[in-house]
């Protein structure tokens, strides 16, 4: 009985951390529930996107789905991590640093919001 109890527990722990870490969707228009952010892609958008992260993150990130140079910079895109993150927290962690990060910078006060979501449209 004791085991059933602990797998139903181990079951439900891994549900809620798969849940967490599938919750984004992409291209879509977002809405006002404060759970979801979602960034509207655009090519104007894209585009601008594209330049900025050229400038301001591929030194340490790569090429949006190449290999990073520093080993502790994710990969941008398909091939990388940060797909498993929402909107909403990939941007927080680009304004204000990822927590534990000991390497990237903060871009509060050099990106704006708009410019945040350009890159993460990429």
């Amino acid at each position: 009985m004791r085991k059933s109890i602990s797998f139903v527990a181990l079951c439900l722990l891994a549900a809620l951390v798969m849940a967490s870490c599938s919750s984004e969707s992409t291209g879509s228009v977002g809405t006002n529930s404060s759970l979801e952010f979602l960034i509207q892609l655009t090519s104007e958008r894209i585009e601008s996107g594209q330049s900025i992260y050229q400038k301001d993150c591929v030194s340490c990130h790569g090429p949006v789905n190449g290999l990073a140079p520093l080993k502790s910079a994710l990969v941008h895109g398909d091939a990388g991590h940060t797909w498993h993150h929402p909107d909403r927290l990939l941007h927080q962690w680009v304004m204000d640093k990822p927590p534990m990060s000991s390497i990237m910078p903060a871009f509060r006060g050099r990106l704006s919001d708009e410019e945040v979501m350009q890159v993460l449209a990429t």
